[in-house]
């Protein structure tokens, strides 16, 4: 099916094109319903394909990941002011994919048995060994069971074959890679002027009581105090607790009656191994040629030949040829399904039956074999008995702190009297701190949670759970968000007075400078130390290569600018802001290469596949586009409003 479709490139993408013009002349639209019944089986159909809503929250909390992987710690506040839509993001991602599958599938595109196998191997596992335990702690990860990962990639695999088909009838002409080459490459020189505000902090007017009242009445939030609070606190960490845990015998032989398979050994076998690796290219003939040459390093083994020497002259894992192919003891599930049936079956001082893995073939030579065993319970008791603890130590330290606490209250008195009488340490005392202060890194939450506790509560002692501690805490002073009175900020709103009238100043002189200078573009830099701006070292930037370390304050917008020029001199028409103040540039020379020259030859093919490539995505875009026209669309109605 994939030469049929290659064969005839050209007539797909003429159907394509037919499509797009038949289902734009038909005004047929997206019909999306938000209007269905209060309660579905899915969260998305695609025509008669069903979406779970297990399958969208898995989808959401992927896309979710990768945004926190791209933004780390800042990624509450990015989304927040991104207004990253992850919901609708999720809704367009799985629509999209869904349709292409349902596309691919009637092209008679998708993956079978043996393109799954390959692809687990050489993409997710990237060649490495992989064993029943990973791929089940994979899928253990996903939330998905072996069938629904497996149907997963066959359509992955579908929807590729049919991008590549979309790629393969792309067509890009040589002037368009020309003209791509040249945008990309063409040099701007240039030079600029940083203008910084401070300069224009001294040539400002003091400002009267009046304009400073007047700028406060307008700018009186600025100055707001939020909420804080000063507390006394007793931490109490569960590590302190596990020698307080009460331990029974009877406790340690339940739970080791209760977890025998967390105290047995399971089968071991030690073994040598030849391991024979499969090409990184799918290459039909080269997997042949790797499975004789497996056949033929069985066959002398068996036929008792030295295994050291066979280990030398047919391993391709480097690792194994250093050990003499020594694997040393292996568990029973530690590695393939393959592996075990080979391996374990097999006597001593045997060689197994031929094994064949997913990365390529292992023989392997069994040495020795120890059966399953069971830990007795004298050996384990220690181990038992401080799992145990562990694991009832933090309710221990809960319980404590809540003792603490319900005698304070009990009694009226605070949380340092009673920790006097229970002989316990004497709490610390925060300072008058506001959210996102904390007194120690590891109470972190502790100032907020202290800042939520009811107005009513605040005179008592209460406990804090922080998860790996309890606190015992009592509020001492508490103030609420405020806004301080005119004559204690003055001073900060002098300065920001005069902040605002250097800025004001600061845009005259670039007006003024820019308005001298285009007149005249040779005189960019004269007219700029006359107005004694900071000038930058002559630099060039180009598309390709966009950024300098002569000008780091350079935004995104001048860059734009300075990309647009198409002659030489030239004043950027208006100042672009920095962090200090004003950025003003001047092209000085704009230098094209030359498409026809022998490095511009060595070059092309990266802009060829970029061109192929935008190609594609546009291509596989309007197929969306086109598919979205004539299916049928429905999302659960309380999807969106999440």
């Amino acid at each position: 099916m994939i030469k049929l479709i290659h064969r005839h490139n050209k007539i797909i993408t003429y159907v394509f094109l037919f499509m797009a013009i038949c289902f734009m002349l038909s005004g047929v639209g997206l019909d999306i319903l938000h209007d269905g019944p209060a309660r579905q089986d899915y969260a998305i159909k695609v025509n008669d394909e069903k979406i779970s809503v297990a399958e969208f929250e898995r989808a959401r909390e992927n896309i979710s990941q990768r945004y926190r992987q791209m933004l780390g710690d800042n990624y509450e506040a990015l989304a927040k002011s991104f207004n990253l839509d992850l919901t609708q993001q999720t809704v367009d991602n799985l629509v999209d994919s869904t349709l292409l599958t349902q596309e691919s599938a009637e092209w008679g595109l998708s993956g079978n048995d043996e393109a799954v196998k390959k692809y687990i191997t050489n993409r997710i596992f990237a060649g490495r060994e992989v064993s029943s335990d990973a791929v089940r702690g994979m899928l253990q990860s996903l939330g998905l069971n072996g069938r629904q990962f497996s149907a997963q990639i066959k359509k992955e695999l579908g929807r590729e074959v049919l991008v590549n088909t979309l790629r393969d009838v792309s067509f890009v002409s040589r002037t368009e890679i020309q003209s791509r080459y040249v945008k990309q490459e063409t040099k701007y020189s240039v030079v600029a002027a940083s203008l910084n505000t401070d300069d224009f902090l001294t040539k400002t007017a003091e400002p009267s009581d009046d304009d400073l009242k007047k700028l406060y009445e307008k700018t009186a939030t600025q100055y707001e105090l939020p909420a804080r609070v000063t507390y006394e606190y007793l931490m109490f960490r569960p590590g302190e607790y596990e020698q307080a845990v009460q331990i029974l015998p009877q406790d340690l032989e339940l739970f080791y009656t209760e977890n025998q398979a967390r105290f047995r050994t399971p089968e071991q076998v030690r073994v040598r191994s030849i391991k024979l690796l499969y090409p990184k290219e799918n290459d039909p003939s080269k997997m042949a040629a790797v499975k004789e040459k497996a056949k033929q390093a069985h066959d002398e083994a068996t036929a008792g030949k030295s295994f050291a020497e066979l280990v030398q002259k047919y391993s391709d894992d480097l690792p194994s040829k250093l050990s003499g192919g020594d694997r040393g003891w292996v568990s029973r599930g530690s590695s393939s399904k393959s592996f075990d049936q080979a391996v374990f079956s097999a006597t001593p001082g045997t060689v197994a039956g031929l094994i064949d893995e997913e990365w390529g073939f292992e023989i392997a030579k069994i040495e020795e074999k120890k059966d399953a065993s069971q830990k007795p319970f004298d050996l384990v008791k220690a181990e038992i008995e401080k799992t145990l603890r562990a694991q009832e130590a933090p309710s221990y330290a809960a319980a404590k702190a809540r003792e603490v606490v319900d005698q304070a209250r009990k009694t009226s008195t605070s949380v340092a009297e009673v920790a006097k009488t229970m002989g316990l340490p004497t709490p610390k005392s925060s300072v008058l701190s506001q959210s996102g202060q904390d007194p120690d890194p590891l109470l972190k939450g502790l100032t907020q949670q202290a800042l939520m506790i009811p107005a009513s509560e605040r005179l008592i002692a209460t406990v804090v759970d922080l998860g790996d501690s309890t606190v015992a805490l009592q509020i001492r002073d508490f103030k609420e968000p405020s806004t301080p009175p005119f004559t204690e900020v003055k001073d900060r709103v002098r300065q920001a007075w005069k902040k605002d009238e250097a800025a004001k100043l600061l845009e005259a002189k670039a007006q003024e400078l820019l308005a001298q200078a285009s007149k005249n573009p040779t005189s960019f830099v004269t007219l700029a130390k006359g107005a004694n701006a900071k000038i930058s070292d002559s630099f060039d930037i180009s598309p390709a290569a966009p950024t300098t370390t002569a000008l780091t304050a350079m935004s995104p917008e001048m860059r734009e600018a300075i990309f647009a020029s198409r002659v030489s001199p030239r004043v950027l028409s208006k100042p672009y802001r920095a962090p200090n103040g004003l950025v003003l540039g001047a092209v000085t020379k704009v230098t094209e290469p030359d498409a026809t020259s022998t490095v511009a030859a060595e070059v092309l093919d990266k802009y060829r596949r970029e061109a192929v490539e935008q190609t594609t995505q546009q291509a596989v875009g309007s197929s969306i586009a086109i598919l979205k026209t004539r299916s049928k669309l429905d999302v659960a109605s309380d999807l969106l409003v999440r």
